[in-house]
């Protein structure tokens, strides 16, 4: 499914059954402030294009099956309060960028 509004500053998509990897898309909504996407059957790497979404404070992906490290591009969120990823199957230190996120309250 393709969107052309990408006005979107909140996307709560809790157990909606999604299956897949995080679509390449998602770099186009960069009004995105918060995005939930916890409880479905999401996998792979997270992807860069996570960086572009500039104005982001929250990120929930918690208890999705999603791999890999975390990605160094998640140290641009300046904005970013808020960092869920709890019983996913990331592995690998944290990248050191994220020291730099002075809004970070959570992680």
């Amino acid at each position: 499914m393709r969107h052309t509004n990408t006005n979107f500053t909140l996307r709560y998509l809790p157990h909606r059954y999604l299956y897949g990897s995080l679509p390449s898309g998602l770099q186009t909504l960069t009004a995105l402030t918060e995005i939930d996407l916890s409880w479905n059957s999401l996998y792979g790497v997270l992807p860069t294009i996570l960086g572009a979404l500039t104005k982001l404070i929250t990120l929930e992906l918690s208890y999705n099956c999603l791999s890999g490290t975390l990605p160094t591009e998640l140290g641009k969120l300046t904005s970013m309060a808020y960092l869920y990823a709890v019983d996913d199957m990331l592995s690998g230190p944290l990248p050191t960028e994220l020291g730099e996120l002075t809004a970070m309250t959570a992680m």
